[in-house]
This record gives C-alpha cells, structure tokens and sequence, in this order.
C-alpha cells in the first residue's frame, strides 16, 4: 500500500506532469518541429515519427482489437525509462520500438497474452518499420551498393521466416480478414514489393525476378479475398495499383533472353487479370479511382508479354503524352515516388540487353 502511495505521488509530481504534456505534444507535432522543451534533447525525425499517435495506433490496433490507441500513461512511464537510464535521445527510437515489442508480447488490458495471430502481425509491422528506415538510411548512404544487397538478403530472410509461420498461426474462423492466411500472405508479398522496388535503385534481373513472384501472388490472393469479402478503401486501391504497376515493370525491365518460365506461367498472367479486374471494379464503385485503372490498362495494353524479345521495345511516341498526363494526376493524388519511377522506366527506353551480365 506504501508502494502505492509513493508511485501515485510521482506520476502527479510537476516534472512528470510536464513530461507527460511535452510527450503528448510530441504525438499531435508535425515531424519538423524539433523545439519541444520536455525532451533532454532534440529529438530527430526518426524519434517523432514514432511517437506521432498515427503511427502507434497502427502498432496496437494490430497488437490487441481493444486497442485503439496507446495508453498515455504507458507512454509516459517509457519517456521516463528513457531519462532514467539516460538514453542518448538518437536512440529513443530504437527502445521505444523495443517496448512497444515487448509490451505487445506480455500484456493486454486484461493481464494475458495476446493471441499469436495478432503477435504475428505485428512482428511484421516490425519488419515494416525496418525496411523503412533502410531506406531512409540509403538516401544518406547515396545508394551503396554492396551495404543496400546485404540489407535486402537479410531482410528477406527475416520475411521468409515470417512466411514459414503462416500455417501455424493464421485462422481461417476468425472474423478479422488481418488474420486469414491469404491476407497474412499478400501482407508478405506486399512487404517484399516494398522492400525490392524503391526509387533510390533501379532492380535488376534477379530483383525482377522476386517482384513478379510477390507482386502475382499479392494481385491473386487480394482477388480471392474480394470474392467473399468486397472491400472498397483508398489504401488498398493503391497497393493493388502498386502491384500491378511493379508486375508490368517486370516485363518491361526483363529482355526476353533472360526470363525465366515464371513470366508466361498461368499464375503470372491470371494475377495481370486480377488485377485490372480489381482495378475496374474500384473504378466502377469510385470515379477518383478511374486514373488508376486507366494508367494500368493503357500501360498494360503496350506491355511486350508475350514479344518474342523486348530488348529494343518502346513506348509509343503517340502515347506518351497521354500517360504523362496521367502520371501528372497520380502524382498529385500522392502516389509515391518508387511507382512514379517504374511508370518513367516503362514510358522510357526499356534496358538494353548489353546492360546485363
């Protein structure tokens, strides 16, 4: 009871009071603001951009149903942890992500463990975090070459070991779509997309490779889940845009000669049709959407899938100016820089075979 008393007076103490208005304030800051006066130090862009309330709702939403948001309380005792143990602030990061992990593993409102499937998934929402600050590294890193190939082989390691546990922990009978095994396996793919497609390097032979692999696999099972469960959301308009447009790249940036039998097997073209299928039927439900079934089919139709070989292949010089302008409109809905690149690759000179080993 003494204990008690004594854990109550300080978590109503001025300086923890202070503490728990600058940490709150860090979660409603824009990441560009660094003068918040409650943190030791400046914290970096890295440090706010964890603590901003979007992305820990997208943490524990995904740890526990019954979460919505973090428990500013829970926040504030970490902060403290922080001070205490007198973390360098660049490492906030780093050990808030740390507690969060272990948080979601030991507790849940009612003191058990949270289900496996949910722990799962938010191992992979790990996963996520990691590729983008590998990213976000290597724009730093001006793109070096041999430190970007490591990263990438070890992070799809760490995404394979994620796929193998599919079977043991998804549910087909649970009534959240997040833990169905289909959808546990398209967040993989989608993850592995992200992870091999971004604007700061252009993939080669066998990047392209992994990409049709994951990209077909994402546009064919997110084609089953809409068959029993329609979901019409901008999030997923863009990600299957994405697929889609990543699946086209692959052809284009894969000459003939060096395509492997995965680019006319059934699975890849049947996920070419998924996917426009998914497109049109979101362009049908949503007039905003209609730039992006019209760029894929437009993209699609002069797509050499079937070329005897693609090496000196180009975009139609008539065309050109027709998906500029759609690109301009995609550009200004926020569709990101790596699929505005694929587009300028696809419209573009494709790769000459002298460019490959």
């Amino acid at each position: 009871m003494e204990r008690m008393h004594t854990i109550n007076a300080e978590r109503s103490s001025p300086s923890l009071a202070a503490s728990r208005d600058g940490v709150i304030a860090i979660i409603q800051t824009p990441s560009a603001t660094h003068d918040n006066t409650f943190l030791p130090n400046p914290p970096s862009d890295d440090d706010i951009g964890l603590l901003r309330r979007a992305d820990l709702a997208c943490y524990f939403q995904l740890v526990h149903p019954n979460w919505s948001f973090l428990d500013e309380n829970v926040l504030v005792e970490w902060f403290q942890a922080c001070v205490e143990q007198k973390v360098p602030s660049n490492n906030y990061q780093s050990y808030f992500v740390q507690m969060i992990w272990n948080q979601s593993i030991w507790l849940t409102f009612d003191g058990g463990l949270i289900d496996a499937n949910f722990e799962h998934l938010f191992a992979i929402r790990r996963t996520q975090s990691k590729i983008r600050r590998f990213w976000k590294q290597m724009r730093t890193l001006n793109g070096q070459s041999d430190y970007r190939i490591q990263n990438i082989h070890e992070i799809k390691a760490e995404l394979d070991q994620w796929k193998g546990m599919i079977p043991l922990i998804s549910s087909n009978t649970d009534k959240s779509t997040n833990c169905h095994p289909l959808s546990m396996l398209m967040l993989y793919n989608y993850c592995i997309c992200y992870l091999f497609q971004n604007e700061l390097a252009v993939p080669n032979i066998d990047d392209h490779a992994v990409l049709l692999t994951a990209a077909s696999e994402n546009a064919r099972c997110f084609r089953r889940i809409q068959e029993h469960r329609p979901m019409v959301y901008l999030v997923q308009l863009v990600e299957q845009f994405t697929v889609g447009i990543i699946l086209i790249s692959c052809f284009w940036g894969t000459p003939y000669i060096y395509r492997s039998t995965a680019f006319q097997a059934p699975d890849t073209l049947q996920a070419l049709e998924d996917c426009g299928s998914t497109l049109s039927r979101f362009a049908n439900r949503w007039k905003d959407a209609e730039v992006y079934y019209e760029t894929y089919t437009l993209l699609t139709s002069q797509t050499p899938i079937s070329f005897p070989d693609n090496s000196d292949f180009e975009f139609p010089d008539q065309l050109k100016p027709q998906i500029s302008g759609l690109t301009q409109t995609l550009e200004e809905r926020g569709v990101s820089m790596a699929v505005l690149a694929m587009i300028g690759r696809i419209i573009s000179s494709p790769a000459s075979t002298r460019e490959y080993p």
